[in-house]
């Protein structure tokens, strides 16, 4: 009877955890308003008004953060344009169901993709490159337009690369990945990268940052805060 026992018990079978879906859908404003591209109307602090003609940028090292502080990894980057909205959406690879905290993630490559060639050979990969001469790698953000003043209109391109000006960020939401796939609208207030915690000035701090180390790390720092939920 022990051996019959034996014998028959079912051999224990480990249940694999449940993963869910979870997109973000990029959106586009400035202070609440809808951009409307090629349209000099908004208004940012240092007192002019801008116009928003190309915002092209990348995100990376998208991570969901669970309830006990772990990070997991959804996303290792993708590229975003605001005039190309098949682009803006960020489609993760499946996640644990549950309950998570927020998000984090940069805006920029890290470094070790952030290298000639290192990102595939696409149209998208290959118009963000960064002169070899300046450092190589990539742009982290082309954000292009004009702005008017009393004296006229003028162009700017604020242009962000470099490993040292990556921008990091982290948000707070509580949301719950299930059977069900879900998606959150992510949106990026273009105000933000001229207000905090710096005011940036065309024309004290320059409307083309690519070769200004100081234009950079102002915008570096004013980034941190440019998306929300």
């Amino acid at each position: 009877m022990i051996i019959f026992f034996f014998a028959c018990k079912k051999e224990e079978v480990a249940v694999p955890d449940k993963t869910g879906n979870i997109s973000f859908s990029l959106g586009y404003e400035a202070d609440g308003q809808a951009i409307i591209t090629d349209t000099i109307k908004y208004p940012i602090d240092a007192g002019y008004l801008i116009s928003v003609v190309t915002l092209n940028y990348y995100l990376s090292e998208v991570k969901l953060i669970r309830s006990d502080g772990v990070e997991v990894l959804v996303k290792d980057f993708h590229y975003a344009s605001l005039n190309d909205t098949a682009t803006n959406v960020v489609s993760c690879s499946s996640a644990l169901q549950g309950t998570y905290n927020g998000i984090s993630f940069n805006i920029g490559i890290d470094s070790a993709h952030n290298v000639p060639d290192g990102l595939p050979n696409t149209t998208d990969n290959n118009n963000m490159i960064w002169p070899i001469p300046m450092g190589g790698g990539y742009h982290f953000m082309k954000f292009e337009g004009y702005f008017s003043d009393s004296t006229g209109t003028f162009g700017y391109a604020m242009h962000i690369g470099k490993n040292e000006n990556l921008v990091k960020i982290n948000l707070d939401k509580i949301f719950t990945i299930g059977d069900n796939a879900i998606n959150i609208p992510l949106i990026m207030n273009v105000n933000e990268w001229f207000r905090n915690p710096y005011i940036y000035d065309f024309n004290v701090d320059g409307n083309y940052s690519m070769s200004s180390g100081p234009a950079m790390d102002k915008l570096k720092s004013n980034g941190s805060d440019v998306f929300h939920f």
